[in-house]
């Protein structure tokens, strides 16, 4: 036996559930022990098997390890508060690759921390702020030796071909260089350059990559992650792009209204889409096992789920599925858009819940259907042969 102010026996072992490896903690009830469980993240108590379920991550067996040796209460809350007084105040800043590439002069470092609160008191998202500033690091850099106030469309066209055309960058680089390079100059620099005859490339017009429904359903029961599968079922059950899947906290889902309500999308626009009743179910599952606390899909510490692990989940699992073409997480949006299509869902409709400002966008997945497309019946059936 035990007195309150001793700490009661630990035992922890690696378990499974759902394909998941995960730390089952056993101990008698104690209530240090049980705070101690619920401001871990990720933690909660299985009624069914009567023990903590907690994320197998090293930091945790750690954790565990310290409570396990730890026989009074008061050593383990003093070890508490050693723990966040003895954290340094300030972590040294580590320098990326793209801090050591950003060596500004001292007027170029203004221009670069000006655009950047300019972008910033606009409005534009994180990702666009982040792009943007990225292109103006780099052109500035490169026009280190030169007088940006005297620089004309000549030099722009030129730095354009050396850095795009010559490295065969993309459309989509090029083009954003060119609306960072417009607002730039428009906002910071007064120059000689003619912003409205900065001419933009001309676009390829590809037809989107796009899946069969039987793809489809072959990606996601390959995925046997429960939360994996939950992540990707998400996105293709409403044509979400993946930093709004991200973005999405529980209280944007409305069971009642059965909507999914997007905040802050691309435009800065405000949506709702249905919510599928397959997807709601697998969201319910999912939230029981796992317990998020804020975020739809959470990382390490309750933190966003990062777009890059997003990725590596449909990786896998197109890889799993045995499909050979190359898919994005986007692809789960086109082929959304396009099954809805072929299930004769108007193109208003469809147009309303993907969150396009413009019709022609949604106007190009007329182009891969099939749903018209193989109804067009061949003169050659007409003759006689």
């Amino acid at each position: 036996m035990y007195n309150q102010h001793q700490v009661p026996k630990i035992s922890y072992e690696l378990i499974e559930i759902e394909e998941v490896k995960v730390l089952a903690v056993f101990f008698p009830y104690h209530h240090v022990l049980i705070a101690e469980m619920k401001r871990t993240r990720g933690t909660y108590f299985s009624k069914s098997r009567k023990c903590w379920i907690m994320p197998n991550t090293p930091e945790n067996e750690l954790r565990l390890r310290k409570l396990s040796a730890t026989r009074k209460v008061s050593k383990l809350i003093d070890s508490k508060q050693a723990e966040i007084t003895t954290q340094p105040a300030t972590k040294p800043a580590l320098k990326s690759k793209k801090q050591k590439k950003l060596q500004l002069s001292e007027k170029y470092q203004r221009y670069y921390n000006e655009f950047k609160h300019y972008l910033s008191q606009l409005r534009y998202s994180e990702a666009t702020i982040k792009t943007y500033m990225g292109y103006i690091a780099i052109f500035l850099n490169k026009m280190e030796h030169h007088d940006i106030s005297q620089l004309t469309n000549t030099d722009i066209e030129e730095y354009n071909y050396q850095n795009f055309i010559l490295t065969k960058q993309s459309y989509s680089a090029q083009n954003q260089f060119i609306n960072a390079i417009r607002l730039f100059l428009k906002a910071i620099v007064n120059t000689k350059i003619d912003i409205e005859a900065i001419q933009r490339p001309k676009r390829s017009k590809h037809l989107p990559t796009v899946l069969t429904k039987e793809e489809v359903s072959k990606i996601l029961t390959s995925t046997k992650n429960l939360k994996h599968r939950a992540l990707l079922m998400l996105i293709y059950s409403a044509g979400l792009r993946i930093g709004e899947t991200l973005n999405l906290t529980w209280n944007d889902i409305s069971t009642s209204e059965q909507l999914i309500y997007i905040r802050n999308g691309k435009g800065k626009r405000d949506r709702r889409v249905p919510l599928s009743p397959k997807a709601h179910s697998m969201l319910k599952t999912y939230k029981e096992a796992y317990r998020p606390v804020t975020y739809l899909f959470e990382g390490l510490n309750g933190s966003k789920y990062s777009s890059k692990s997003a990725q590596n989940i449909l990786k896998k699992a197109v890889k799993s599925a045995g499909i050979t073409r190359r898919i994005t997480l986007h692809t789960l949006r086109h082929s959304y858009a396009t099954h809805l299509l072929e299930n004769g869902i108007n193109l208003r409709y469809i147009q309303t819940i993907l969150g396009h400002k413009s019709a022609n966008t949604t106007m190009i997945y007329t182009h891969v259907s099939h749903r018209k497309i193989n109804q067009v019946k061949s003169p050659l059936e007409d003759l006689d042969i």
